[in-house]
């Protein structure tokens, strides 16, 4: 820039964490004072002082960098002054940009004070140079580290997420521990009961609006997070979307175990986030309570492969997907003709050799809802299958009523307490509706807990058995069959196989 002989210093300071946060030698003030001394020594008019306070080197973001780089573009100053190279970028393409190409191109000269950076001695750009290399190392060996340290608190099963997932909240006391939230917890079960019952995604979706329970996205920001998923514009809306109940479906989470790393940002460099593949998470087994037991997530994760390899058949019953061709070993696949649903041989339908012809689906279903009621009558001993069950019943009844005990009692307690704060004018009307809502639900889900395994009666037993028989439903069927190999002539069962998952 032009002027009359006193040359300009734009003061530049930065300091992160990473940079040594509890430095004293390198907090900003002392930036700023090393640096203004140094323009009075060489008596430079001080332009501006810019400060990121902060900020990691990597960032090319840093708002005041950024104000610094457009200044230095319109040619405020002559003189960009630094305490080192490393405080002005330490990513190695950014020195090469501005320190070694633009800047001189804008007349500007750049100094780093203590590691004596100047870009006026033509013989130092290969020092320079090295110095960025240094700083990029550096960035990567501190990358790693902290994510070598983060992995060892997650392997001793601490929660490092930014949200708990949805059911969950932090342990009060223990932030890097989950415990149940009570207003959550109970509509997780729902959605995985529902879903072991039979019920599709869509079904769960069009309960959960109608009924105005909050979305994830909704209840989050209800309660005060800041939360934001770009994916949300249905949910935002009250309306439950078939990606969030699948989501939930699929995370292992709400049996106990913390699964993290699940997600990673492509390089240290880079912002970008992308997902992992299921080998590099990080899951450590019974790290919280569970809302859902390890048998009913199975039982769900089954259902939704089930269901996955017969969408392409655009679904049908409950036996697509588990009906196989016993002349060939292909999977039957389903046609439509006349409105009525048949399963037929994949390479017959391709002029391949096959002589299994197509069968109607009702005949098929027919055939094997007789063969489960035959099985259970001859196998199932009413008697000896009833006490089991109590025996069963009992145990988890003994597992789990002390403490669900114990927690409702004290959300009644609590529900006491803010009745007696209301009443003495502690608590203003809203904030009573609320913490009263809260722990009602809190009564709630462990009453539901509390009442989750209960014994029957002989009478109950023999009435759920012979519903069983009589409504042989998707649940049933998968929770007995593994897959059926079927035969045929002249479009009728020849010959059906069924494989028991026992």
């Amino acid at each position: 820039m032009k002027n009359s002989g006193v040359l300009k210093a734009a003061i530049y300071c930065r300091l992160s964490r990473d940079d040594g946060f509890n430095d004293e030698s390198e907090s900003i003030t002392n930036q700023k004072m090393l640096l203004t001394e140094y323009c009075f020594k060489n008596k430079w008019e001080i332009y501006d002082v810019y400060c990121d306070d902060d900020y990691s080197g990597l960032d090319i973001n840093r708002p005041q960098f950024k104000r610094l780089i457009e200044d230095a573009r319109d040619r405020k100053f002559d003189i960009i002054i630094c305490k080192n190279q490393s405080r002005f970028s330490r990513d190695m393409e950014v020195v090469e940009k501005y320190i070694h190409f633009l800047l001189p191109v804008w007349g500007i000269r750049f100094i780093g004070v203590v590691d004596n950076a100047d870009t006026m001695n033509k013989y130092g750009k290969k020092a320079r140079q090295i110095n960025g290399l240094i700083n990029e190392w550096y960035c990567e060996d501190i990358s790693e580290n902290v994510k070598a340290a983060l992995n060892v608190k997650k392997r001793n099963g601490q929660y490092l997420g930014f949200w708990c997932p949805y059911g969950y909240r932090l342990m009060a006391g223990n932030s890097k521990k989950l415990e149940l939230d009570p207003e959550t917890a109970y509509i997780v079960k729902r959605i995985f009961d529902m879903y072991c019952q039979g019920i599709s995604v869509k079904e769960i979706c069009r309960s959960l609006t109608e009924d105005g329970i909050k979305t994830p996205y909704e209840y989050k920001r209800s309660t005060g997070i800041n939360y934001f998923n770009p994916a949300a514009k249905i949910e935002n809306t009250g309306i439950w979307s078939q990606s969030t109940v699948r989501k939930i479906l699929k995370d292992k989470t709400y049996t106990g175990a913390l699964i993290q790393c699940r997600e990673k940002k492509v390089s240290y460099k880079s912002p970008k986030i992308i997902r992992t593949q299921p080998q590099e998470w990080i899951e450590v087994e019974n790290c919280h309570e569970s809302i859902i037991d390890l048998y009913t997530f199975k039982k769900a994760s089954e259902i939704m492969a089930l269901r996955r390899k017969s969408s392409s058949s655009r679904k049908g019953g409950a036996l697509i997907g588990k009906v196989y061709c016993m002349e060939c070993g292909s999977a039957l696949v389903r046609n439509n003709c006349h409105s009525v649903i048949y399963l037929r041989c994949p390479k017959r339908a391709e002029g391949k050799c096959c002589p299994m012809k197509s069968v109607k689906y009702d005949d098929i279903e027919k055939t094997v809802k007789d063969i489960i009621r035959r099985f259970l009558d001859e196998n199932i001993d009413e008697k000896k299958s009833w006490l089991e069950y109590n025996n069963f019943a009992g145990s988890k009844i003994n597992c789990n009523k002390t403490d669900a005990n114990i927690r409702k009692n004290a959300a009644q307690n609590a529900l006491a307490k803010a009745y007696m704060d209301f009443g003495a004018g502690r608590l203003k009307n809203e904030d009573f509706e609320f913490v009263k809502q809260r722990i009602k639900n809190e009564k709630r889900f462990f009453g539901m807990k509390e009442r989750e395994n209960r014994n029957l009666s002989f009478y109950e037993f023999t009435e759920i058995l012979n519903e069983i028989k009589e409504k042989i439903n998707f649940n049933t069927i998968n929770s007995l069959i593994d897959h059926i190999e079927i035969g045929n002539k002249n479009n009728s069962i020849r010959d059906l196989k069924v494989y028991w998952r026992f």
